[in-house]
Order: structure tokens, then C-alpha cells, then sequence
């Protein structure tokens, strides 16, 4: 299995935080991702915001430590979109309004290896939508492992989603709503795939967390992922069945885009990384 990718931040904070807080785990490659899609693409469109340029877009230090995350959201036909900073207090990670840091609108606990143990968001991550309501979501792991989710709100308690992985340590089921294919024969350096569509209904949350990438079993698996099948049915059958195809590489092993869709409607989904803090690479 593919250990934890970097997530490494430094806030610039006003009066309400007394120092900068580095957080800073160093990740197994020397690369971060720092921009999934492109302008003008049209994979993420939703009623709100019509056409999104990239599903995230990170802002980086000097050091190549992650500053400001643009993040676009969608779920069954709500869509929006985060700004955010941060701000890391012992294990305690602070998800703050980019554009206003007094909204700190998820506290994320951290365990001593940096995984969150619980996600709370203190208020709708779309308070303009009575629909979407705030979320807590616990995690637990099996030999630092994503293992189960749990989410739950003012509604609803939902039923944990557990992880089985195959003898690879590829993820291939989710809960029973989420199942992956893989091709065995290339494992490359690094990858991440888009998947929001993940766990079924208005888990923005937990799609914000993949977003930085704190689930690595999930975006991130050891082998080149080809399919995803959504929302399993009584009779064993899925919603939807997405297919992972044309999967590109840079010199170093590096996924940099690949298509994504089903049936003939398949979009080009491109991959920019922030290597070593020098700026982009494999556009």
C-alpha cells in the first residue's frame, strides 16, 4: 500500500492565531499535486456554477509547502466551491475561509502518524443550500490503513463504510456503494485519480479531504485504477460504471492525465504537479 502523500502547510494568519504553524509530512515522492483538470474543461459542471476550471487548484510557499486550496464540490446536482487556508494547532487542523479566516468551517483531528481520526464541519459547507447539512465523519485504520468511515449529521447516522483491499493493497471496495478494477501489470511512481462521486450523497467533507490528498488508498493506489462502479443496488448491479482509460505517464512514472467517463462520453482529465517547491511539472 502507498504510504500518506505530503501535506504540507504554512498559514500566514491576522490577530486570531498568535504564530504560523508548519505542517509539514513528508510525502514518499517529491511531488504534490497541485492543480487535477483544466480551464475551459467541462467534466465539472454543475447547475450552480456551470463549467469549473479544475476540480482543486493548490497555491504553494517557497518550500513548496501548500498555502490556499481553490477545491470545487458537486453531489447530485448541488455543486460550490471552497477557498481555504489553514491553520494547525497541535493535532488539530483548522479548515479556514480563505478570503475570512474567523470561518473556520472544519476541524480535522489528527493522529500521531498526521491521519484524521474525525472531521467536523462547524456548518454547512453550502450555507446558501438548506439541503446540505454539516457533517462529522470518523476514521479508523488497520496498520495505518484507511479501514472505515463513518458519517453522520443532524438527520442521520450512517452505517460505517469499510475498506477491503486486494493482495496488492489496491482499494476495491468502498462501503458497498463504491467498487475498483485495476490493471496489475503497472504500478506507477505516483498517481491520483478523481472520485468524487465517492461513498454516494453530500460527503463534501470527506471529498475535501481527498482533495489534500489525506487518503491515499482512496485517489492514490499502487496500481493504474481502470474502472469505478457507484451506488450498488439490492440486486448486486451499479448505478453507474466509469471507465478508466488512456492513461498517460511523464519520463518518471508520473500519472499526468487520463480519460474518464462512460459510455462515449469520455473527458481528458489533466494532472499538474508542484515538485521539490520549484514550480510545476508534467503538465
Amino acid at each position: 500500500m502507498k504510504k500518506m502523500s505530503a501535506f504540507s502547510l504554512c498559514v500566514s494568519l491576522s490577530i486570531l492565531f498568535i504564530s504560523c504553524n508548519k505542517i509539514d509530512w513528508r510525502p514518499p515522492t517529491d511531488c504534490e499535486v497541485q492543480q487535477f483538470g483544466q480551464p475551459g474543461g467541462i467534466l465539472y459542471s454543475g447547475p450552480s456554477l456551470g463549467p469549473y476550471p479544475y476540480l482543486f487548484s493548490k497555491t504553494f510557499d517557497r518550500d513548496g509547502n501548500v498555502e490556499t486550496i481553490d477545491a470545487y464540490l458537486f453531489s447530485l446536482g448541488i455543486d460550490f466551491n471552497l477557498k481555504a487556508r489553514f491553520s494547525l494547532k497541535g493535532q488539530t487542523l483548522y479548515c479556514l475561509q480563505r478570503d475570512n479566516i474567523a470561518d473556520t468551517f472544519m476541524i480535522v483531528q489528527l493522529n500521531a502518524k498526521g491521519r484524521p481520526v474525525k472531521a467536523v464541519e462547524t456548518r454547512s459547507p453550502a450555507p446558501s443550500n438548506p439541503v446540505v447539512s454539516a457533517m462529522q465523519y470518523d476514521f479508523t485504520y488497520n496498520k495505518n490503513r484507511l479501514f472505515s468511515i463513518t458519517a453522520k449529521n443532524r438527520f442521520t447516522s450512517y452505517s460505517p463504510d469499510t475498506c477491503t483491499y486486494d493482495n496488492a493493497g489496491n482499494l476495491v471496495n468502498l462501503g458497498r456503494t463504491d467498487n475498483y478494477e485495476y490493471d496489475l501489470t503497472q504500478k506507477p511512481k505516483q498517481q491520483f485519480y478523481f472520485d468524487a462521486e465517492n461513498t454516494g450523497s453530500f460527503f463534501y467533507g470527506l471529498h475535501f479531504l481527498e482533495y489534500l490528498n489525506f487518503f491515499p488508498e482512496i485517489t492514490s493506489p499502487v496500481n493504474v485504477r481502470t474502472k469505478h462502479r457507484v451506488g450498488r443496488s439490492f440486486n448486486g448491479t451499479y448505478f453507474l460504471n466509469y471507465d478508466l482509460v488512456n492513461h498517460k505517464f511523464d519520463a518518471k512514472g508520473k500519472l499526468i492525465s487520463y480519460d474518464y467517463g462512460y459510455n462515449f462520453n469520455k473527458f481528458t482529465t489533466p494532472i499538474i504537479y508542484n515538485c521539490n517547491g520549484g514550480g510545476n511539472s508534467a503538465k
